[in-house]
């Protein structure tokens, strides 16, 4: 069964969501399940990153590079959804946020994500997840 167009919006904007969460309670085996059929792309990567649990230790890399410091939210906005005529596949453009704050808030990084979505048995999963950062390094047009 193909989904609604509405409904294949609001389950892309919760797995966009559910990333972000993921991401700041620094579960990156949940983080990385949702990329259990996709892969991460980004500017400055030499090779994508595939699969559940090579996205998992990619992730844990970025955070124990952190050096831990303090919590952080990833805030994604300007969310475009478009889903294909056939509703199973879609694409998204947003940007991100990263605050961190120790003793007050601090911008971490921003940038920009591509993703494509496929609709899998009814659920929508991550196909990719381009990652374009802007700050501290990086092109926001990459």
């Amino acid at each position: 069964m193909v989904p609604t167009l509405a409904e294949s919006h609001l389950a892309i904007q919760n797995l966009i969501a559910t990333y972000a969460e993921r991401l700041d309670a620094r579960d990156y085996e949940g983080v990385g399940a949702l990329f259990e059929h996709g892969r991460v792309t980004g500017s400055g990567m030499e090779r994508p990153v595939e699969g559940s649990e090579a996205v998992a230790k990619m992730f844990e890399s970025f955070g124990a590079g952190r050096g831990g410091r303090g919590p952080v939210r990833h805030l994604t906005t300007n969310v475009r959804i478009e889903v294909a005529d056939d509703g199973l596949t879609a694409t998204s453009r947003s940007y991100f946020l990263v605050v961190g704050y120790d003793s007050s808030p601090v911008i971490r990084f921003f940038g920009s994500y591509a993703d494509e979505f496929a609709c899998v048995d009814g659920s929508w999963r991550f196909a990719r997840r381009h990652l374009a950062p802007a700050l501290p390094s990086g092109d926001p047009e990459s």
